[in-house]
C-alpha cells in the first residue's frame, strides 16, 4: 500500500518537531535519548511521535539497533528499508513470545 506522505507544515508540532531532527541514512541515526535532550519530550512520546509518522503520515523512518548506527533515521535505500523490516521482525517475535508465556502460564499467588 503506497501512501503519500503528508507535507511537514501540515503536521502536528510534536511530529513535525521530532521528524526535523531525523537524517537520512542509516550512517546518521539519532537515539532517542539524543531526541530527548533536543526537545523535551519523553521518551513514549518520540515513539507515539515515529509511529504516527509512519503509519499515519507515510513517512519511512528506519529503527536500528546497531551498535555504531543506532537510533531512527530517513529510511533511502533498499538495504535500510530490508534492514528496518528484519528489525522489526526481530522485535515482534520477542514480542509474540512474551505474550504467549504470559498467556499459556500458570497463575500463582505470591507468597509475602
Amino acid at each position: 500500500m503506497k501512501r503519500h506522505k503528508t507535507k511537514k507544515e501540515d503536521l502536528p508540532t510534536a511530529n513535525r518537531k521530532v521528524l526535523s531532527l531525523l537524517r537520512h541514512g542509516m550512517a546518521n541515526a539519532i537515539t532517542v535519548r539524543e531526541i530527548i535532550s533536543l526537545t523535551g519530550y519523553k521518551d513514549q512520546e518520540i515513539r507515539r511521535s515515529v509511529q504516527e509518522l509512519v503509519v499515519k503520515f507515510g513517512y519511512l523512518i528506519g529503527t536500528s539497533n546497531d551498535r555504531e548506527h543506532p537510533g531512527f533515521y530517513l529510511i533511502e535505500s533498499e538495504d535500510e528499508r530490508d534492514a528496518t523490516v528484519q528489525n522489526l521482525r526481530g522485535r515482534i517475535k520477542q514480542i509474540y513470545k512474551r505474550m504467549s508465556t504470559i498467556r499459556n502460564g500458570e497463575l500463582s499467588r505470591i507468597e509475602e
